[in-house]
């Protein structure tokens, strides 16, 4: 893949692990992986965010395959393991929505 990631999504993934689930309301929620985008949000600077959201457009625009999905997701310090490919575009796209939305983006 030919986007480099920036350090401010590797930021954003360390904030996930795999104890996210039992030590939090996630499970609880009507939407886990809007959940879990607000988890990896957690202490994560304006200007940080900015390069999130753009990396993330990127990378959602992009033709990736299975095998892409994989390696980025991979390539992260995130310790959550997502079982499916499709899940790791979801929860890259509740991020993505997530930063879309304040105080991310102004009013």
């Amino acid at each position: 893949m030919q986007y480099e990631m920036p350090i401010a999504f590797k930021k954003a993934c360390r904030n996930l692990g795999q104890d996210i689930v039992a030590n939090s309301d996630i499970a609880l929620a009507l939407d886990p992986m809007a959940r879990i985008a607000e988890v990896a949000l957690t202490g994560i600077e304006l200007s940080d965010a900015e390069k999130i959201r753009d990396y993330l457009s990127q990378v959602l625009k992009a033709p990736l395959s299975l095998s892409d999905i994989n390696d980025l997701w991979h390539s992260t310090p995130a310790e959550v393991y997502f079982h499916r490919p499709d899940d790791v575009m979801r929860f890259l796209q509740a991020l993505y929505e997530r930063l879309s939305v304040p105080p991310y983006v102004a009013d």
